[in-house]
């Protein structure tokens, strides 16, 4: 094998490992932080939303409607108790089915 040749094999390989391990890395910081401004986003969303229901949770099956429209969300509206009293994708009949939502990670 020629020189050149062995000079190039051995200096290209560990740039190529490195240049693999720099990739693989700002990928994983950059989803970490893409999740984290997505959640972010989405908990103060939520907040702003929660401020704006009435006491009156009847109210509640339009206002996630409403609110999910606004936001281009689906949103769920859960009481203190973790019953579903709103979602965008559901008619007030079909509430009732719902599981109790309290010990759900995202609540």
């Amino acid at each position: 094998m020629k020189l050149a040749t062995r000079l190039f094999v051995t200096t290209s390989l560990p740039v190529a490992v490195a240049v693999v391990g720099l990739v693989v890395t700002a990928d994983q910081l950059l989803r970490r932080n893409f999740e984290d401004e997505i959640a972010y986003s989405l908990e103060h969303e939520a907040r702003v939303l929660a401020d704006l229901l009435p006491a009156d949770s009847l109210r509640w099956p339009e206002l996630a409607r409403q609110l999910g429209g606004g936001t281009g969300h689906r949103v769920t509206l859960i009481d203190p108790k973790g019953n579903v009293r709103g979602d965008t994708e559901f008619d007030r009949g079909a509430l009732g089915q719902f599981e109790n939502h309290w010990m759900r990670p995202e609540v």
